[in-house]
């Protein structure tokens, strides 16, 4: 037995190590990010819910000490008794360095040891993780309006290679369906989206794409198709990049609105253009913060100068420019809808220098209509759409209301600024920051939301998500919140966060129609105040549940 006992030690031993690796799997909230160098994972113990015509997520989290190979993720539909729902999207949460942090971070800022975040959804396997990054697989449900109430049940299943043996996992995924309709959205909101060359060479595996051609067409459309899905109804139309603007052997300004108009159409028909936000006239002259305005003027090469409103040039040109440009407007029919972004982000120093450019324009146009980002509150009579910075409208929510009173719509806005304890939707914030945004809309009564970078792709987008070249100006995730696939445009777990809050608008909007007071509360429950609010899950769970009984009694 004795000379037995080394041979059954060896056999054990070779048992142990062709035997395939463990793999941990757990269901989390969707509201925590995995970092790759996490080794236990907060199961979630709610069952997920939501309502008819609304979204749900599902978040898997695995880690294995040896590497996975071939990795493949899919997802059956969900199914009750007589009804199923299908999935929307099944993918694998990407990591991705954000190279610049946001100074003055907020005390709950996320620190990852490795440098990497998680925030793209790739769709396109197989994947290769390393043994002992953790990693999370993400499920999109879109729940039809005419779903039926009640409990549908699927599976989630990894299949996948490590250590010579092949693997599967399921994990089973439970969605309640609430007796509640989701209506449409009463917020506006615009993300600032981009069509220029690097964006369509990202989105085009490095190759350029020629404006106007089917190719950028199905650009056009597959971005259109992320917009709906976030419900954005405003869209923003460039006018200097896409009105011809010639001169005549006469001396006279000519026009071409064709491309202009045909951008507009194209927005119109898939259904983005409730509101028409017109693409900027001027800007800063110098490049200073507090520098002076002055307006956009074609120079005759193509391009266009930036000049004084006192320069003739300015009167010659816009007097023959604005009632054109209004009279094209008007004749197809989005001229009621339509509001001009004249120069970008005035501030108190700057801002009797904008003054008198809208006055310029209102000389030449008196019935120029203008919605404008900025950090003042001295354009009383000038602004018709305040839009200002979340800090800027905490900060002077007493003047904002009472503009509001006079009948002056309030939006807000947030971008690279503000930071701190404010909610934003930096890389490194909690994901229930950039949900709880439209939870602060709603509780302070804003009209809209607008924010500046939708998929201003530059540099490696999967590489790092800032903007090469700016320091700290432009955190990561400042610039986009969907990533370039090829030819078609990859989702992140921030844009999904974006997407649910304006869901979660529309369903304390809807309890506001029956119970004021009740919508109140659950809004009180998350946002305290302009800096506090919660961002722990499972208290926001419980939160949403309450409201989605509330709004089904």
């Amino acid at each position: 037995m004795k000379h037995l006992l080394p041979a059954l030690a060896a056999a054990a031993l070779l048992y142990s190590c062709s035997a395939a690796p463990e793999i941990v799997m757990v269901q989390v909230d969707p509201m925590t990010k995995i970092l790759p160098e996490a080794v236990a994972f907060l199961p979630l113990k709610d069952t997920t819910e939501t309502a008819a015509g609304a979204h749900a997520e599902f978040q898997i989290a695995f880690r294995c000490e040896s590497a996975l190979e071939d990795i493949t993720l899919s997802c059956s539909s969900l199914e009750s008794d007589d009804s199923a729902i299908e999935i929307l999207r099944c993918g694998l949460v990407g990591l991705v360095g954000i190279g610049s942090y946001a100074t003055d971070p907020a005390h709950d800022v996320i620190h990852s040891a490795s440098g990497l975040f998680p925030d793209p959804i790739l769709t396109d396997g197989p994947w290769k993780i390393p043994g002992g990054q953790a990693t999370s697989a993400w499920v999109t449900v879109s729940v039809p309006s005419d779903a039926k109430p009640g409990v549908y049940k699927g599976t989630f299943t990894l299949k996948a290679k490590t250590g010579g043996h092949s693997l599967t996992r399921i994990v089973p995924l439970v969605l309640k369906v609430w007796p509640v309709v989701l209506e449409e959205t009463s917020l506006l909101t615009v993300n600032w989206c981009f069509d220029f060359a690097e964006c369509l060479r990202h989105w085009n595996a490095g190759k350029d794409v020629e404006p106007f051609s089917p190719l950028y067409w199905e650009y056009m459309k597959d971005m259109a198709d992320a917009l709906r899905e976030a419900r954005q109804n405003v869209s923003q139309v460039p006018v200097f990049d896409l009105v011809g603007m010639n001169r005549g052997e006469d001396g006279k300004w000519a026009f071409d609105f064709g491309k202009f108009n045909e951008v507009v159409r194209f927005y119109e028909k898939e259904g983005l253009l409730e509101r028409l936000q017109c693409g900027e006239l001027g800007h800063r002259i110098a490049p200073v913060w507090t520098g002076g305005f002055g307006l956009f003027v074609p120079d005759g090469n193509g391009s266009y100068e930036t000049l004084e409103i006192s320069d003739p040039r300015v009167k010659e040109f816009y007097t023959a420019f604005l009632p054109a440009f209004t009279a094209n407007l008007r004749e197809n029919g989005w001229y009621e809808k339509s509001w001009q972004k004249v120069c970008d982000e005035p501030v108190d120093a700057n801002a009797d220098g904008y003054r008198k450019v809208i006055g310029f324009l209102r000389g030449i146009e008196p019935s120029l209509r203008v919605m404008e980002a900025l950090q003042t509150t001295k354009l009383t009579g000038a602004m018709d759409v305040w839009v200002p910075q979340l800090d800027t409208w905490h900060n002077n929510y007493d003047f904002f209301s009472s503009r509001q009173r006079a009948g002056d719509e309030i939006w807000f806005y947030t971008c690279c600024y503000p930071r701190g304890e404010y909610p934003n939707r930096f890389i490194e914030q909690p994901l229930l920051k950039t949900r709880a945004i439209y939870w602060m809309a709603f509780k302070y009564g804003a009209t809209g939301y607008l924010h500046w970078g939708f998929n201003y792709w530059t540099g490696d987008p999967y590489g790092y998500a800032d903007r090469p070249g700016t320091g700290t100006d432009l955190p990561g995730g400042d610039c986009w919140i969907v990533y370039p696939g090829y030819h078609k445009f990859e989702r992140s777990i921030r844009f999904e966060a974006l997407r649910d809050g304006i869901e979660d608008h529309i369903l304390l909007t809807m309890l506001r129609k029956k119970n004021p007071a009740a919508a109140e509360s659950f809004c009180n429950r998350l946002v305290f105040n302009w800096w506090v609010y919660t961002t722990h899950p499972g208290e926001f769970r419980t939160i949403r549940h309450e409201l989605l009984k509330a709004l089904s009694e």
